[in-house]
């Protein structure tokens, strides 16, 4: 029984952990009041652009804890629609230094716009060769 156990938990932490360099650390049901329709994207690379980030984005819930030395932040502010929400599976950059991700696939959704902000933390080695972002049909530039 017991190794049965820990084979559940070691494949539910590779099935969860994606590529295995980021880590969704917060969503909450908030967008920057300057958004209207369009996805937006920013970094936060250190606790001063971390807790100014987390301001534009309405954010109100406590912010979790970074270790900066290995860690950026990566806000991910976009609409969901409320039968179809927003759910990253896999996280890649290419060899044009692009980031995009593999989001969970649905059927027919509701035409409904909810506002969503995802909060992950990014291995800093990884971001640092970002050039670009690729979310919900934005590619956005990192700067």
């Amino acid at each position: 029984m017991k190794r049965i156990t820990l084979l559940l938990v070691f494949l539910l932490v590779v099935i969860t952990s994606g590529c295995g360099n980021s880590d969704i650390i917060h969503t909450e049901s908030s967008i920057p009041d300057d958004i209207e329709i369009e996805s937006v994207v920013e970094v936060a690379k250190n606790q001063n652009e971390y807790e100014e980030t987390w301001s534009y984005f309405n954010l109100r819930k406590e912010m979790p804890s970074v270790n900066w030395e290995d860690y950026s932040v990566l806000f991910l502010g976009t609409f969901e629609s409320g039968s179809c929400p927003v759910i990253i599976e896999e996280m890649e950059v290419d060899d044009e230094n692009v980031l995009s991700f593999k989001y969970k696939e649905y059927g027919n959704c509701t035409s409904d716009a909810n506002a969503i902000t995802i909060v992950m933390k990014v291995e800093r080695d990884t971001i640092e060769k970002v050039e670009y972002v690729e979310f919900q049909g934005s590619k956005v530039a990192i700067r």
